[in-house]
Formats: C-alpha cells, structure tokens, sequence
C-alpha cells in the first residue's frame, strides 16, 4: 500500500474512533505538499478515464474519482488542498492522457499557484477526495465551506453513452457534473 493510501486509510480508521471534529484536526495538521504528492505519488498516472459507479453511473477517474468544485466565497487554498488534492500532472509530463471513455478534447491543463500545472476537463479544475480509497469510490459528492464538489459524471446510471446535463446520486442528495 503506498504511503499516500496508508495516509487515507489511517484518517478513514481516525473518523469511526475519534469522530469528525478530531480527523479535521488531523487532516489540517497534514502538509500541503503530503497533500498534492498524494495525488502525484499514490499510482494516479494523468490518464483521466471513465469509471462505472453504482450511484453516478460513469464518471473520470485517475486512480480514484475526480471531482470539480463549484466555489463558495471561501477559496481553495492550502487548508482546502490537504483534503482536496488537486489533480495534477506529474513532474516530466507535458499532458493528460484520455484513458477509455474520456474526450481528449475536452482534456487541459491549467497553471495555479502552489499547485503547479492542474489537469481540467471541459475547462474545470479537477480534485481527488483524500476519503475515495479505491476505484469507483464516490464519497466526495458533498458541499462544505469551500462550495459544493461533484465528480465529473460523463453518463448517469441507466444513460451509458449519453452525456447527461445533471444526474443524480444517493451520496447525501448531491449529483454529480455531467459534461
């Protein structure tokens, strides 16, 4: 299990024994740079490809879900980055491969400060949620100080190849992006 993996697994364990308030304090304490290297290091690849879910039907993955951010007031910052790694592309690699399912047209990169080149579908920065452990994982469909977070639903369930303009989901009432 790679250190980034055992990191996420640790917090999931901290949440059933010490309950939400204490794993916060614990993801904060985390490192940004432990945060971004998450992403970099824990087998994501930048090849952005489709993923069939149970509740968002198919959406982009890299190694786990990704997801977009509708921002709130409060901006993604360091802070935000600890539990929202963003997807960035890996140091030597000029481009996002398009995986099975993805458009490489719609595939993109875009500079942010202390990031460093963040991948972007359809235009949109995309995230990794530090709970999503494995493939196919959709816990990160959740709004909270820094805006509402959707992953990016390329087809709803029962839609397979067709590009819906909402769907929705049973993960607390939220839906996913669908471009």
């Amino acid at each position: 299990m790679s250190q980034p993996s055992r990191r996420r697994s640790s917090l999931l364990t901290m949440a059933g024994r010490l309950g939400v308030a204490s794993v916060t304090a614990a993801v904060l304490s985390l490192s940004s740079v432990a945060a971004v290297d998450a992403g970099a290091s824990s087998g994501h690849s930048a090849r952005i490809s489709m993923v069939k879910t149970s509740s968002f039907g198919e959406v982009l993955a890299d190694g786990t879900t990704v997801y977009t951010l509708r921002p709130s007031a409060t901006p993604c910052t360091a802070q935000c980055r600890q539990i929202w790694p963003a997807v960035v592309l890996p140091h030597g690699v000029a481009h996002p491969i398009a995986g099975t399912g993805v458009r490489a047209s719609k595939l993109g990169t875009r500079n942010v400060r202390g990031v460093g080149l963040q991948i972007t579908y359809n235009g949109k920065l995309l995230y990794w949620f530090v709970g999503d452990t494995a493939p196919g994982q959709v816990h990160g469909a959740i709004t909270d100080r820094w805006g509402k977070w959707s992953p990016v639903v390329l087809a709803s369930p029962g839609t397979t190849g067709t590009t819906p303009t909402t769907t929705g989901g049973s993960n607390a009432g939220s839906g996913g992006v669908g471009f």
